[in-house]
């Protein structure tokens, strides 16, 4: 293995461990959409009607 090699091989380590935690975040703020689109339909749906 040379010098070049190595390199490429921690730079591609590095941009997949940088991807999964972007697609973690992402996960995150789609689970978070979700609640607060539940808990505002279920707030609508209390809510009283004049």
């Amino acid at each position: 293995m040379d010098i070049e090699l190595i390199k490429r091989m921690m730079d591609a380590c590095y941009q997949a461990s940088e991807s999964e935690i972007c697609c973690r975040l992402c996960q995150m703020e789609l689970h978070l959409l979700l609640f607060n689109i539940w808990i505002s339909l279920k707030n609508w749906k209390n809510r009283v009607f004049e």
